[in-house]
């Protein structure tokens, strides 16, 4: 007899790892296939956040012609992407131009 696996178990491994990590990504439960992405985030100077994670995801799966929340098309239609340089670069500049900044406070107080 083969072991059977609920979702509970996936569930509870998916929680173990976000609490165990020591990464941003597993901290902040993101998307799975952000953390593939490091690369292009620094390179577009973004620091996803949790206040950013779903704008970046909605832009990422637009960019792929993909309807959001289908995350295993969005990365299968990445992945296939990123193996072109031109297309990391336009990515990036996608990215820059659609992610919102976080606002920087101000050091100085009037």
């Amino acid at each position: 007899m083969s072991p059977s696996f609920s979702c509970e178990g996936w569930n509870s491994i998916n929680a173990k790892y976000r609490r165990d990590s020591s990464d941003d990504l597993g901290r902040l439960g993101m998307t799975c296939y952000f953390r593939h992405l490091q690369e292009i985030f620094k390179l577009a100077n973004i620091q996803v956040t949790r206040e950013n994670r779903k704008e970046i995801d909605r832009v990422l799966h637009e960019i792929v012609g993909v309807g959001y929340k289908d995350c295993p098309s969005a990365w299968r239609g990445l992945k296939n992407r990123l193996k072109d340089e031109r297309f990391k670069l336009e990515l990036v500049a996608e990215l820059k131009a659609r992610v919102a900044k976080p606002q920087a406070s101000s050091k100085f107080v009037r």
